[in-house]
């Protein structure tokens, strides 16, 4: 049987961004279909988790960003409404026959984090140069980003290697 690593990239579009990038909604509804067939395994790490439990604060964030609430009801409502669909996410998982989490007791993080570190150091990105905000559309603003490989996908593939 396959064995296979997935990341955050995978469970959001299945769990929170379904129809948005349809092709990427597609593929994820795809693996989980291999998942319950029995033809896949599938590894989830912890560091996925996290990361999917992040982007549902966000979302949740999003939606009452304009809202009346004071600062303390929002807070309280995107932590007790992202725990539940976290919670919702990570049960559905847990109740799919093949789906592996990664225990971070059998990672060596002693070994990975510098081999991350070395490939982050060699790997060139791009510097972006902008004159227009595409957040809040403000015009002949100088201003530049850095794109290149996170440290979260270094650390991710190097996770998928030792699984």
């Amino acid at each position: 049987m396959k064995k296979s690593y997935i990341d955050s990239n995978i469970l959001l579009a299945k769990y929170i961004d379904k129809g948005k990038n349809n092709n990427q909604y597609k593929k994820s509804v795809k693996i989980f279909d291999e998942i319950k067939c029995k033809n896949i395994t599938v590894i989830i790490s912890y560091l996925t988790l996290m990361e999917i439990n992040t982007v549902i604060k966000k979302h949740k964030v999003r939606e009452i960003v304009n809202s009346e609430y004071n600062f303390d009801k929002k807070l309280k409502f995107v932590l007790e409404e992202s725990l539940k669909v976290f919670n919702n996410i990570h049960s559905e998982l847990s109740d799919l026959p093949n789906v592996e989490f990664e225990l971070s007791n059998q990672i060596n993080f002693n070994k990975i984090l510098p081999i991350a570190f070395n490939i982050l150091q060699k790997i060139q990105g791009k510097i972006w140069k902008y004159s227009d905000c595409s957040r809040c559309g403000t015009t002949n603003v100088n201003y530049s980003k850095y794109k290149g490989l996170g440290a979260d996908d270094v650390i991710h593939a190097l996770l998928a290697k030792n699984s």
